[in-house]
């Protein structure tokens, strides 16, 4: 074979793949255009059950030490108060809220943050639940952010998160 006709043939096997590379991507943008590759919640095991769906602002896993609150509103994320002022407060066996609503979350899988706002809706209270490990809950915050929280390990690990505000 001569310089020449290695040289057309290089180059019409660059342009063919080249043209091959285009159509996948084009097809690649079209097919996520229209949601067949919709991601999927990062999930990861938590307790029995897993991380709640959407997109969260804040989460943290933390272990419980004595009487405190957490604050959900925070710029920054998830503090922790040693105070019982907080949007979740932890007392004795119990966790509640200081000024805002929770309930427990009894289905499965875990919630969406559109399924944790109509159960705080319709059924949000400010009393005392009862800790025990694997207990899910809603939680609504003083001001206005919807979270989860979960129970995991003998009730003194907790995960929480922390959608955006709608």
């Amino acid at each position: 074979m001569d310089a020449k006709g290695f040289f057309h043939s290089t180059t019409a096997l660059i342009t063919a793949l080249g043209t091959m590379l285009a159509a996948l991507v084009a097809l690649g943008v079209f097919l996520l255009g229209e949601g067949v590759f919709k991601p999927t919640d990062e999930r990861e095991a938590v307790g029995d059950g897993t991380k709640p769906g959407g997109k969260m602002q804040f989460e943290d896993r933390f272990g419980r030490q004595g009487t405190g609150g957490i604050e959900l509103d925070g710029e920054k994320g998830i503090a922790r108060k040693a105070t019982w002022e907080g949007d979740i407060v932890f007392y004795s066996d119990t966790v509640t809220t200081y000024d805002g609503l929770i309930v427990e979350w009894t289905e499965a899988p875990t919630p969406s943050p559109q399924q944790c706002a109509e159960l705080l809706r319709t059924h949000g209270a400010a009393k005392g639940q009862d800790i025990e490990a694997g207990k899910r809950f809603c939680v609504r915050s003083s001001g206005g952010r919807t979270a989860y929280l979960a129970i995991i390990s003998d009730a003194t690990e907790f995960y929480v998160a922390v959608w955006p505000k709608a």
